[in-house]
């Protein structure tokens, strides 16, 4: 079973196998809609320092986030979803106060678009779960 998930999902644009894309991802608490100012309240500084905390365990972990965007198609089953991209969230080092990566981390060289390629799964292969296995 997924940790995360969203059932729907719309893109804001096309998106192309010709281009390059950045994912970015924040550790955030939901916090309550304000119609006066259309947008949600500013999180407390409690909710801020249990997202930091949050953030620095999954780094002292080194855990990363897969995110799987599959299609929704007409089937019952959401594991026939066709896989169309793979995306690894790695989790980023701690800047400084003057916006240098404190540890000279570098995430890796990553070849994103033959990782969605290798990702997209076997018709032969009734096993769909996710590559991490869920």
């Amino acid at each position: 079973m997924p940790h995360f998930s969203k059932s729907r999902l719309k893109l804001k644009a096309n998106l192309s196998v010709d281009k390059e894309y950045r994912a970015t991802g924040y550790v955030n608490i939901r916090t309550p809609w304000n119609d006066e100012l259309r947008k949600f309240e500013p999180m407390t500084e409690a909710q801020k320092a249990l997202c930091e905390n949050l953030y620095k365990q999954l780094l002292d972990a080194g855990a990363e986030i897969g995110v799987t965007l599959a299609e929704r198609n007409e089937a019952i089953d959401v594991r026939e979803f066709p896989k169309v991209a793979y995306i690894p969230l790695f989790t980023n080092k701690p800047y400084d106060a003057d916006r240098q990566v404190t540890s000279g981390y570098q995430a890796p060289p990553q070849d994103y678009q033959q990782k969605a390629l290798d990702s997209r799964p076997d018709p032969s292969n009734k096993d769909l779960e996710d590559e991490i296995g869920w």
